[in-house]
């Protein structure tokens, strides 16, 4: 490999980490500040239950598993994004090396045709 293979590897290397990181790869700040919201609700919850005696311990229960359950769905939705993108890069990769199966299948016919015709 010289210098410019390697400096377009980085570049695509450095291309594909970017995408990943937007489907879901690492957290953003926007979505490290709505686990904090989620977390912030889920506690508010459980405090309003015990500190109101006005406001019904099982509805803030309810409450508090519905931001849970929330959260849980965000999260399976993220999680099917990168799965999918894991897929289609697998894919991708799977139909490139068929490609280049062909090719060399191709190649090695035309080499044993020319040995062949130089051979005789």
């Amino acid at each position: 490999m010289d210098e410019d293979e390697i400096r377009e590897f980085l570049k695509e290397r450095d291309r594909i980490r970017g995408v990943v990181g937007r489907i879901g790869g690492k957290p953003t700040k926007g979505e490290k500040a709505a686990n904090i919201i989620f977390i912030i609700l889920v506690v508010a919850a459980f405090i309003m239950a015990l500190l109101f005696e006005g406001f019904p311990r099982l509805v803030s229960m309810e409450i508090g598993i519905l931001f849970v359950s929330l959260k849980i769905a965000y999260f399976l939705s993220n999680e099917a994004k990168v799965n999918h993108f894991e897929f289609w890069i697998l894919s991708s990769l799977e139909w490139r090396l068929n490609d280049v199966i062909k090719r060399i299948d191709r190649m090695e016919k035309l080499m044993e045709e020319i040995k062949n015709r130089h051979g005789d």
